[in-house]
């Protein structure tokens, strides 16, 4: 448990969020402002009078389509800077702001190149910086190819066919802010508790109370009888018993 790595999919995207909340804290990013502000290599066009903010690609409501083709690769060659994915693949306003959340992979990328412009620092420097280093995660990383003192523990994923068992390769993720951590059970320890313990843990301080207070308040809701999506986090509360976090595969 504290030495074989899984990929966690889209549980790697609460990194991103907390970046982004590291950086409200800070008053270097405002959740409201027109994320066109912080994006320097490219824009969002001006489809709608309403702007796309952060709050926006928190709930997944920027209103942009879903783009899913070219989201996994086979080989390192699909790996290219964040901002010049995102310049090349900006996805298609189909509707206004605020509307509905429908998950976006962009969205969330977006959100992490705005916290490589406002810090100043690569997304995966920033993470290790920030999350990964204060919580001791020793065995995790968002970087590909996976370093090479990782590689041994990397567990290895099959496909089925016709009774037999064959080994998949490493998958890569071009937009790895939404999707490319590898971690272990052990490692995420850590990373749960900061959330549970006011987002301090053994003296490392990630987000101030306030500031994880916030994340965890409803920011978008459909019905009052559906469950509202938070700062980045997904409400799974059920029967009564209050649940948030994110699912991942």
């Amino acid at each position: 448990a504290d030495a074989s790595l899984f990929r966690i999919g889209s549980i790697t995207k609460l990194f991103t969020w907390v970046s982004v909340m590291q950086l409200v804290q800070q008053g270097k990013l405002d959740l409201n402002a027109d994320i066109n502000t912080y994006l320097k290599d490219f824009k969002i066009p001006d489809t709608y009078p309403e702007p796309i903010t952060l709050n926006n690609l928190m709930t997944h409501t920027p209103g942009f389509e879903d783009l899913v083709i070219g989201l996994f690769g086979k080989d390192s060659t699909t790996l290219k800077p964040l901002g010049e994915i995102l310049k090349s693949q900006v996805p298609m306003r189909v509707r206004k702001p605020g509307t509905f959340a429908s998950y976006s992979n962009h969205g969330t990328a977006m959100a992490a190149y705005i916290v490589e412009q406002v810090s100043g620092m690569p997304f995966n420097d920033y993470v290790e910086k920030n999350i990964i280093g204060p919580l001791g995660m020793t065995h995790t990383t968002l970087r590909q190819p996976l370093p090479t003192a990782f590689k041994p523990n990397m567990s290895k994923g099959y496909k089925y066919v016709e009774g037999i068992f064959s080994e998949q390769p490493f998958e890569y993720v071009p937009l790895y802010p939404a999707g490319s951590a590898s971690t272990t059970a052990m490692d995420m320890v850590p990373f749960m508790r900061m959330f549970l313990e006011n987002g301090k843990l053994n003296g490392a301080v990630v987000l101030d109370s306030a500031t994880l207070a916030l994340m965890k308040t409803p920011a978008h809701q459909h019905d009052p009888a559906v469950n509202p999506m938070r700062h980045g986090l997904i409400d799974m509360s059920r029967g009564g018993v209050e649940v948030i976090g994110h699912g991942g595969d």
